[in-house]
């Protein structure tokens, strides 16, 4: 079975100042902004290491993107008896299938796990990193975050509540998602005030005294588990809960994964990863 990793990825516009006597162009939509990031092949580095890295794109449906991320392999071998058993280097790349909704309320996306290939979150930051870096490509900045799926946030707050004492949020305004009101009003107002990058909100209280299910702290918690941002919950100086360290995944059949040769099975996927 191939195991496939959850994410989110939000885009914060990049507020540039137009030279005297030039016009600003304005920006693409974020819809656009990845349909065009994913459109062709892209060689890049990842954040750490030298191995090659390449986006692959295939035909998805509609309202999706999809491709493979590959990972040159280059290992030492042998040749065959005619030449003694030669050692000789042997070129391999591992690739990693990748799919997302680029819908405005959604751009969520999945990525296959392997581990010749790397880290999903890893490759998707170096790959958003490299492009970003286009001037075509340049006007919005990308954050990539896990999602929590599961609710484990809630499982953590509500078994550690008589200990809490600090809690932490970080928003990326603005982002893809809905905002609830109460914190979409401010994280707004700031982004237009201030122009920052992201907002870290953070609450402390003595141990006991922490409400994590009001409206403002379950607003922002709900925003985080989403994938529009960051949430860590902590007992006196132990964390015990970061979204940085949160996983949802789920299993495809091997038999149902496309292959360049074979992209159409994309629709198989996309049917197991965004059920009806």
């Amino acid at each position: 079975m191939a195991v496939f990793e959850k994410m989110r990825v939000s885009l914060a516009l990049v507020d540039k100042t137009p030279l005297y006597g030039e016009q600003e162009a304005p920006a693409r939509s974020r819809r656009e902004f990845f349909e065009d990031a994913f459109r062709e092949r892209r060689d890049f580095l990842p954040a750490r290491g030298k191995a090659k890295l390449t986006f692959w794109p295939i035909a998805a449906p509609s309202g999706f993107v999809a491709g493979f991320f590959g990972r040159e392999i280059v290992q030492k071998g042998h040749s065959g008896p005619e030449t003694a058993f030669t050692e000789i280097l042997i070129e391999n790349w591992e690739i990693s299938l990748f799919v997302m909704n680029v819908a405005a309320d959604s751009q969520v996306c999945w990525m296959q796990i392997k581990s010749d290939v790397g880290s999903p979150k890893s490759i998707l930051e170096s790959f958003l990193k490299h492009i970003s870096k286009k001037s075509s490509l340049s006007e919005w900045t990308p954050h990539v975050k896990y999602m929590d799926t599961d609710g484990f946030y809630w499982e953590a707050v509500r078994a550690n509540k008589d200990v809490l004492t600090k809690l932490e949020f970080t928003f990326i305004p603005p982002n893809a998602l809905n905002l609830r009101d109460t914190v979409g009003i401010f994280t707004r107002l700031a982004n237009e005030q201030v122009h920052p990058d992201t907002i870290t909100h953070t609450y402390r209280a003595p141990p006991g005294q922490m409400e994590p299910e009001s409206e403002l702290a379950g607003a922002s918690a709900e925003i985080a588990m989403e994938g529009g941002g960051e949430a860590k919950a902590f007992a006196g100086k132990k964390k015990v809960y970061d979204s940085n360290d949160d996983r949802t995944r789920e299993e495809v059949d091997d038999d149902d994964l496309p292959t360049p040769s074979q992209p159409s099975f994309i629709r198989r996927v996309i049917d197991r990863l965004w059920p009806t």
